[in-house]
């Protein structure tokens, strides 16, 4: 029988480091060494089975989701990734999952370049927690506390498609009518996040403000309103869309847009100077950057007004709490 030893030597050895790894995976703590100049940034996420993945997901699917959540935080403050820590509870030692688990995990750190520097291993329900930790030069971090009134309101790629595909697992809805290809878009929006740390980089000049959109696009944007002391307005008509979500969800696209959690996208704010710049930046990197609204002054009411074609319309509430059961998603988000 393996013990805890055994897994981390067979399954978590091996792992590529980088020149800023001075002391990797293997003694009581790493020792990294930070680009001169650079501020080092950290963030932390824990992924539950039957909260964050289905009770059987593949050790694929858990790696993809925690990285790419724990990634997208250091993309919203515009970092390069330096390194990651991994604390993995297994309730048995499977080696199928943990093969799985291993080198999707070693793909995506090397796909990332992002080395695995040291962790944790113990017996428990399934979960993973990951810390994850980058650098950004000095003072050019991205935060969630800088917009100001009058500045642009933008989203990165498309809304609500993480929160359908996971719907759709759920229950596969006209399935018959729609082809493999548009559902496993949705599907893989969800099982697959993308962080998007080129796009948060390449705004550290250009933005006053940005968020991940984890929770749900609504939920998130209040927080940076909150951060900000700033309201926001929306205009519904410009959320980003994909064509699998309008083809599969026609009905609920808006609220899934709005209100659906996990897309990994980006919410940022800039000043209205840097449009024709921002335009440029989203046809280089082959990713709509989409203007969706404004900043306005905060009124002490709701952060967010809603329109439809300039008129001003409601659109609901949702967005992702735990331990709120108005939020509950029924056992994964």
């Amino acid at each position: 029988m393996q013990d805890e030893f055994d897994v981390i030597d067979r399954y978590f050895a091996g792992f590529s480091q980088s020149d800023l790894v001075r002391l990797g995976p293997g003694d009581d703590c790493a020792i990294l060494a930070p680009p001169s100049g650079d501020d080092v940034v950290v963030s932390t996420d824990t992924l539950a089975a039957g909260v964050h993945f289905p009770q059987d997901a593949s050790g694929n699917i858990v790696v993809q989701r925690a990285l790419g959540a724990n990634l997208s935080d250091l993309a919203a403050m515009g970092a390069n990734p330096m390194a990651v820590l991994s604390a993995l509870t297994l309730p048995e030692v499977e080696d199928g999952f943990l093969q799985d688990l291993s080198d999707t995990f070693r793909r995506e750190c090397d796909r990332w370049q992002v080395p695995l520097v040291g962790g944790n291993l113990c017996q428990g329900p399934l979960s993973i927690t990951l810390t994850v930790i980058g650098t950004v030069p000095s003072g050019s971090a991205l935060c969630r506390n800088g917009a100001r009134v009058g500045d642009d309101l933008y989203v990165s790629g498309t809304l609500g498609d993480a929160a359908a595909g996971l719907q759709y697992l759920a229950n596969p809805v006209n399935a018959r009518d729609v082809p493999d290809n548009v559902a496993k878009a949705l599907i893989d929006r969800y099982e697959r996040p993308v962080p998007r740390l080129a796009v948060g980089q390449k705004l550290r000049p250009l933005a006053s403000a940005a968020i991940d959109i984890s929770d749900g696009f609504s939920s998130d944007l209040v927080h940076l309103c909150q951060a900000s002391g700033v309201d926001a307005t929306v205009e519904l008509a410009d959320l980003p869309v994909s064509e699998a979500l309008s083809r599969l969800f026609p009905d609920e696209r808006d609220q899934l847009a709005l209100h659906g959690g996990d897309d990994y996208e980006l919410c940022f704010t800039a000043d209205p100077e840097h449009r024709d710049v921002i335009d440029g930046l989203s046809s280089s990197l082959g990713l709509t950057l989409t203007r969706v609204g404004s900043m306005g002054v905060a009124g002490g009411g709701a952060p967010l007004t809603f329109l439809r074609n300039g008129q001003i319309t409601k659109a609901g509430s949702g967005g992702y709490r735990h331990f709120s059961r108005a939020d509950d998603t029924g056992g994964t988000r």
